[in-house]
Parts: structure tokens; sequence; C-alpha cells
């Protein structure tokens, strides 16, 4: 598995792939290389030699790619690679995209055909009874008055529930 936090800085791009190649490189040292010298694609013929490459990497095991704060990166030569790989259908290669935001990415495609799953907000949250059980957890002395006060406050986001509960201790 592999992953990567994308920053707002300017060359997240650069970074993703130096990231991403020497993994390749942890995985298959040739295609690794080969991915390196040839840099992030610029242009078709550009990435149809790195889907070549990446098509014939035997990953052993199912490879997660976990891009997570996707939406920091803007960065147009990024979508098109991560959409193409997903049409490419690669063995064993699998995409996690983390992102507040969808507005450039055009994975209508990809719904359709079953390639995508979004994962709702919602999906993400606690429910007030799990958000109880991970307040225990983490302060044995919590009393009932706080545990509300935490639910109402975050609504089940177990981030900002964490926040809250490090400044009660």
């Amino acid at each position: 598995s592999f992953w990567f936090t994308f920053s707002n800085f300017r060359n997240s791009e650069t970074a993703f792939w130096e990231v991403f190649t020497d993994d390749m490189m942890r995985i298959d040292k040739q295609a690794g290389t080969a991915l390196k010298s040839l840099g992030l694609p610029t242009d078709a013929p550009q990435m149809e030699k790195m889907l070549l490459v990446l098509s014939a990497v035997e990953f052993a095991e199912n490879y997660l790619m976990v891009l997570d704060d996707y939406h920091l990166a803007r960065n147009s030569r990024l979508n098109s690679l991560f959409l193409r790989l997903a049409q490419e259908e690669l063995g064993g290669l699998y995409i996690l995209l983390i992102t507040r935001d969808t507005t450039d990415l055009d994975f209508v495609e990809l719904l359709s055909r079953g390639q995508c799953r979004l994962l709702p907000r919602q999906l993400l949250k606690f429910t007030e009874e799990e958000l109880w059980d991970y307040c225990r957890m983490m302060l044995e002395n919590i009393t009932d008055s706080d545990q509300k006060k935490v639910w109402q406050y975050t609504d089940g986001w177990i981030s900002f529930a964490y926040i809250i509960l490090l400044g009660l201790e």
C-alpha cells in the first residue's frame, strides 16, 4: 500500500511522483526505475508508456494507492493520470482518493461503469453511541454531561471529538 497526503505547496505533483516511483521500485525495481526516468506524464505518448510499464508490474497483493487531501493538488495532469489508471483496471491496483471537492474530477464515466464509489460524509461520521464509546475509551472518567457536549459540538466528527477530548484531559 502507498499513502500520499497532498499539501498546498506548488510542486505537490512532483513530490507525489517521487514517492510513488520510490514505492514502485520497492515492488519492481525495473518498473520503478523506468517510471522515474519517464517522469509524470505530460502528454498521451508518455501516458501510454507509463501504462505499459505499470501493466507489466505483478502486484503480489492488492496495492492500494491512498491519495489524501487530493483537493489541495489542483492539478489537471494528476486528474488525468488517476482517471486513466482507473479506466485501465490494472490488476491488483486500487486507488482511494480522499477529497473535499470533486469539482475538477470527471468521474461520471467511472461511476457508470462501476469503477468508482463515492462515500458520503455521513458514512464517515460516528453515531452518537459510537462517539460515546470512543469518549469512554479515551477518557475513562468522562462525565455524561461532557459526553453530551462532545456530541453536540462535533456531530460525530472524530477529528473534532479527538481535539475536544485532548482539552478535557
